[in-house]
């Protein structure tokens, strides 16, 4: 009976390793379904990484330009908090959207 089975089948240490392997690959606590989940999370959260790096740099750029120019800095606190003179009338003109 063991002439039929091929002799690479009748090594030990392959019939050992061969579950051993796929138990790993399927069932072990850091599984490959385990590892390409995570795999995945960490390049979302490059990408998420590489943005607020971006925000960031533009945010700064911002923050020197207000602090340098008096001009940029009335400019944005008329548009973001509306603010004015007090000679000055301020009129907020809203859009509204077509209704069809």
């Amino acid at each position: 009976m063991l002439k039929k089975i091929p002799k690479s089948f009748r090594n030990f240490y392959l019939l050992l390793a061969i579950p051993y392997v796929l138990y790993v690959i399927f069932f072990a606590e850091h599984n490959l379904r385990g590892f390409f989940k995570l795999q995945k999370r960490y390049n979302e959260e490059e990408k998420k990484l590489e943005y607020y790096q971006k925000e960031q740099k533009k945010v700064l750029k911002d923050l020197t330009e207000l602090r340098t120019d008096k001009a940029q800095l009335e400019r944005y606190a008329r548009e973001k908090y509306m603010m004015k003179k007090k000679e000055e009338d301020l009129y907020i003109i809203i859009k509204e959207k077509n209704k069809k």
